[in-house]
């Protein structure tokens, strides 16, 4: 039960920071700054600048891109932009349009331009990071305790996000996290789940 448990724990991360996206080559300069195309770099507006990303063709060979910039405005449903080198290593030069699979390395999901400044009376709390040795055991004890955790890794360690807290909750919720052990990091005014 244990070995199930664990699997699942370490499927939830690896889902959380996978996405599968249309890459193609950018072959001019959306930014106005001069790079290499010899360099392993991405351009998306998905992940924020800097982030490393590992890019894997579909038959697994992956390679870790940095993000340079935002995707160029290109044709519709494009999300990734690689350079040659990027597409060369990974057999993709001169295939035009081509599906990747990509996960987060290090860094950052880009912010939801949407911001929500009304108070909804909902919240996410974003949980300070876990050492990947313990991150199994307060996974089990916050789904016992009836959160919804979703997960991120990031320089080797686990951070939980917890949504769907309530205001009238939320001191409650506080008091239980810190009697776990567990240190708020952040807590986000997130939209009604009960409304579109």
């Amino acid at each position: 039960m244990k070995r199930l448990i664990t699997a699942f724990l370490l499927l939830s991360i690896v889902l959380t920071s996978l996405f599968s996206e249309t890459a193609f080559w950018v072959g001019f300069d959306p930014k106005d700054k001069e790079w290499d195309n010899s360099k392993f770099l991405s351009f998306t507006n998905l992940y924020e600048e800097g982030s490393e990303l590992i890019v894997s063709n579909e038959e697994g060979k992956s390679i870790i891109t940095t993000v340079y910039g935002e995707c160029p405005e290109t044709n519709e449903g494009r999300t990734i932009a690689l350079t040659e080198a990027v597409l060369e290593e990974l057999g993709l030069w001169g295939n035009g349009v081509s599906q990747v699979e990509v996960r987060l390395r290090k860094g950052a999901v880009e912010e939801d331009s949407e911001i929500i400044e009304e108070n909804t009376g909902w919240y996410t709390f974003i949980l300070e990071g876990v050492e990947r040795d313990k991150a199994y055991d307060k996974y089990r004890v916050l789904v016992r305790k009836g959160f919804k955790p979703e997960t991120r890794l990031e320089d080797d360690l686990i951070y939980f996000s917890l949504p769907y807290i309530v205001e009238y909750e939320r001191e409650e919720k506080r008091n239980l996290l810190s009697s776990l052990g567990l240190e708020i990091k952040e807590e986000i005014v997130s939209k009604n789940p009960y409304i579109n």
